[in-house]
């Protein structure tokens, strides 16, 4: 139990501040206490964590191919009912296995050849989420690709040299193990990142892009080295649009701002990159958060449930996709509304070209 008094230390003058997000996690520190030992390993096989996940996707697929979505769907949420929520829901947005091989990119940063325009070309150091690198698309997509494939076809046409590190597999930023009150692995799992950033970079020289916006948040607030860290959203209007030709459209589109973009800053720069796309763009009304909560919607869908209740009905008949930033909020706010949501990457590779 948490002592009403530790409640209100996370208040500062008014019930406006209240920390719920701190305050969860200490709740879930004593909840989750148990299972350090098994996190621990995760964290030190990161790896192999991701690739028994890409394991588990490939398996929902076969499942769905041979017994059908409907039988499939009653014996996982059968078995979510008898284990009491510890075992995950399952929803037929859940997305195929990302099977672009991003590490097969990387470089040893130490014997990196370099070329005749190395001061004048930029490069960026590319951290694609675990969650980018785990999941492809869902099915039904109109764009197959993974995101980590959008992402190199974008930086490609725009001109920018993309650096994948070597160890990228093994690198998480530790939101996982944070949201559960295992602070302690979390900031092994920065500071390792951190680490291997800073080498990258060619410390703090090119900035790094980090495809999802709860990953970015998380690592600006981490790191202490002078690492310049952007979501997709920063990244392209800072560094992409001026590189690129911009065939914009009239397509409706919906737009979910991640709470994790609003607390940086972002919503009116998300809404901006959106209308440069495309001229008809909505965004929902009542939705703060699509409560998907890092993992949560996994184990917990009702709060994704609860905080998604107002979309379905905000969504037209002629707008048939949704964007944001955030890979695990899109499983949802495609399950709430009736159309496939995709990072809006995709929708500024759509309409973007190279410069001749």
């Amino acid at each position: 139990r948490l002592h009403r008094n530790d409640f209100f230390s996370y208040t500062r003058n008014d019930y406006s501040s209240i920390n719920t997000g701190d305050l969860v996690k200490k709740l879930r520190r004593v909840k989750y206490q148990r299972f350090i030992p098994i996190a621990r390993w995760t964290a030190d096989h990161f790896d192999s964590t991701t690739k028994l996940v890409k394991l588990g996707l490939k398996g929902n697929e076969l499942a769905k191919k041979l017994l059908g979505d409907n039988r499939v769907g009653k014996a996982v949420n059968g078995l979510h009912q008898i284990t009491k929520g510890v075992t995950p829901v399952w929803m037929p947005e859940y997305p195929k296995a990302n099977r672009h091989h991003l590490e097969s990119l990387a470089i040893d940063i130490e014997h990196r050849p370099h070329t005749h325009n190395e001061q004048t070309q930029l490069k960026v150091v590319y951290m694609a989420s675990c969650a980018s690198r785990t999941m492809g698309q869902q099915r039904g997509d109109h764009d197959k690709r993974s995101l980590t494939q959008v992402t190199q076809s974008l930086l490609e046409k725009a001109g920018v040299d993309m650096i994948i590190p070597k160890g990228l597999s093994e690198q998480c930023c530790g939101m996982p193990y944070d949201s559960k009150g295992m602070s302690a692995i979390a900031e092994q799992k920065s500071k390792q990142l951190e680490d291997l950033l800073w080498q990258a970079s060619e410390q703090g020289k090119w900035p790094v892009l980090m495809d999802t916006s709860p990953c970015a948040k998380r690592s600006i607030e981490q790191f202490t080295h002078s690492i310049e860290v952007l979501e997709p959203v920063g990244f392209v209007l800072k560094y992409l649009l001026k590189q690129l030709n911009i065939d914009s459209t009239e397509e409706t589109v919906i737009l979910h701002i991640t709470c994790s973009s609003r607390r940086m800053g972002l919503e009116n720069a998300m809404l901006e990159l959106a209308k440069v796309c495309t001229s008809n763009v909505i965004v929902p009304e009542h939705i703060q958060c699509c409560g998907w909560a890092g993992d949560k919607g996994f184990t917990t869908p009702e709060l994704n449930t609860a905080a998604l209740k107002p979309l379905r009905e905000q969504v037209p008949a002629n707008c048939k996709r949704g964007f944001s930033n955030s890979r695990t909020c899109e499983i949802g706010l495609s399950h709430h509304s009736g159309i496939p949501y995709q990072s809006i990457l995709y929708l500024v590779d759509e309409v973007s070209s190279a410069q001749v």
